[in-house]
């Protein structure tokens, strides 16, 4: 099916869940002033039922990433494309996290800035932006980090984890636990593995039932790779690198448990 519609090449700005789609259209070349703020320089954000054929503008200028899920549907309203100061600090620079259920079309706003979502779960995992929501969150002095947080969506709430997170935030995720890393230099300068240094980069997992965040103080990379690019991990197994190493880790509940053995690379 034709759309008619100039989609925005963005990375982040198309999410397809099913035979839902949520995706940013690019007025430039649509040469529309589709958010009525009397320009035509924005990205809004538009969703698509395949079943019933709906397209529906929701009038909204938004940054990348747009987080499908279901019914529903995560987004960044941008300060500068919809000339809206969200957080009322005095400038149009930030963005705002909003939720729609696209069967009621309620729109909630989150009361945060964030700058990347996965939602590949009940919950939604975000990288919260400290800058832009005027905040130390992760309590190192500064406001200038990605801060790992978790948002019930069904519940509108959100909780930081209170850890510094790289800028692509790397992360795993099941249906009760959050596997991600943690940059030690953005983290407060903090020697999260006592090696003695704080130049690497550590696994944590933070499990949802019960509210724990655990150091397994291995400096790593997550290593999953899925053919649809979510960061859902379909089995409790969750494979990460460390140095020349591949481990494994089996999430049971509550519990990490080190798979025995290991797969070294070249073997």
């Amino acid at each position: 099916t034709n759309l008619g519609l100039a989609v925005s090449t963005n990375v982040g700005t198309l999410a397809v869940d099913g035979r839902r789609a949520a995706f940013g259209v690019h007025e430039p070349k649509q040469n529309q002033d589709l958010n009525t703020d009397g320009d035509k320089l924005d990205v809004v954000l538009f969703t698509y039922n395949a079943q019933t054929g709906a397209v529906r503008n929701h009038g909204v200028g938004v940054d990348a990433p747009i987080a499908l899920r279901g019914r529903d549907v995560l987004y960044l309203a941008s300060e500068v494309q919809n000339g809206i100061d969200y957080n009322q600090d005095g400038v149009k620079i930030g963005n705002r996290l909003h939720h729609i259920n696209l069967d009621t079309l309620q729109v909630t706003d989150l009361q945060h800035s964030a700058s990347r979502i996965v939602f590949d779960e009940p919950f939604a995992v975000l990288a919260l932006n400290e800058a832009t929501n005027g905040i130390d969150l992760n309590g190192d002095g500064d406001r200038m980090d990605q801060v790992i947080a978790t948002l019930d969506v069904a519940g509108g709430k959100i909780t930081s984890l209170g850890r510094a997170v790289p800028t692509t935030m790397n992360v795993v995720t099941t249906a009760d636990a959050v596997v991600f890393t943690v940059s030690e230099t953005t983290d407060g300068n903090r020697d999260l593995n006592n090696d003695g240094d704080t130049v690497d980069t550590i696994v944590f997992v933070h499990t949802l039932s019960n509210g724990l965040t655990t150091n397994l103080k291995i400096q790593g990379s997550l290593n999953l790779n899925t053919p649809d690019g979510r960061r859902h991990s379909l089995s409790p197994l969750v494979p990460f690198l460390t140095g020349d190493t591949t481990q494994f880790y089996a999430m049971w509940g509550a519990y990490l448990v080190l798979v025995l053995g290991c797969i070294m690379r070249g073997l």
